[in-house]
C-alpha cells in the first residue's frame, strides 16, 4: 500500500484543483498523456465553467456545497454532497454554487467509479479488489487500513493506493472516506 500525503495544487478558472493521483505515474495532465486522474477541487466563484477535455469521462462528487451542475445548457440540477455526476469532458458544463468537489477523469479506454462510505467508530469493512486500481481518499476522521502484516493510519485528506487483493479498513473515529475503483 502507498499512502499519498503531498499534492499539487494549481488554480483553474473556478478556483484550485489538487492532483491526489494520475496514472501512469509518469503522466503529465496538462500534456493530457494519462489514462486516470483524481483531483480535488475547489469551486470559489458563485458561477463558473468547467474545462472542456475532449475524450475524457468525468466523475464529479460533491464533497460539499450544495452546487447545481448544468451541461450542454440544460437546466441546473442540484448535486447535494456525496452525489455523482457523469458527463463528457467535452461537455460544456456550468456550475453555481461555491464547494469541493472530487473528480475523477479518465480516458475512454478505462471506466472508474466513486463510492462514499461512512463508518462509525470501531467498525470494520473488508475491501476485496475487483479492479486493477482501488484508491481511498480520507475525508473526515482516521481509518487504520490493515494489509498483509502492516497497519497503516489514514487521515483525513490523505491518498491511499491499494495494493493486496484483501484489505481491512478499521474506523478509530466515526469517519467518511471514497473508494476509488478503476480498471487501469
Amino acid at each position: 500500500m502507498k499512502v499519498y500525503k503531498d499534492f499539487k495544487t494549481a488554480k483553474w478558472s473556478g478556483g484550485t484543483t489538487t492532483e491526489l493521483f494520475i496514472y501512469p505515474p509518469t503522466a503529465n495532465f496538462k500534456k493530457g498523456d494519462y489514462s486516470l486522474r483524481l483531483s480535488l477541487a475547489t469551486i470559489d466563484k458563485s458561477e463558473t465553467v468547467f474545462t472542456p477535455k475532449p475524450d475524457v469521462e468525468r466523475h464529479l462528487m460533491v464533497l460539499n456545497g450544495p452546487i447545481s451542475l448544468s451541461h450542454n445548457n440544460k437546466d441546473y440540477e442540484l448535486f447535494a454532497p456525496f452525489r455523482v455526476s457523469k458527463f463528457k469532458g467535452d461537455d460544456l458544463t456550468k456550475s453555481k454554487g461555491i464547494g469541493r468537489v472530487l473528480n475523477l477523469m479518465f480516458k475512454q479506454t478505462c471506466q472508474g467509479q466513486l463510492e462514499m462510505v461512512s463508518l462509525a467508530e470501531n467498525q470494520n469493512l473488508l475491501i476485496n479488489q475487483e479492479n486493477n486500481k482501488t484508491l481511498l481518499f480520507s475525508i473526515n476522521g482516521n481509518l487504520l487500513v490493515k494489509h498483509a502484516n502492516h497497519q497503516t493510519e489514514l487521515n483525513a485528506n490523505q491518498l491511499a493506493e491499494l495494493t493486496n487483493l484483501s484489505t481491512e479498513i478499521k474506523a478509530s473515529s466515526n469517519c467518511s472516506f471514497i473508494i476509488v475503483r478503476s480498471n487501469v
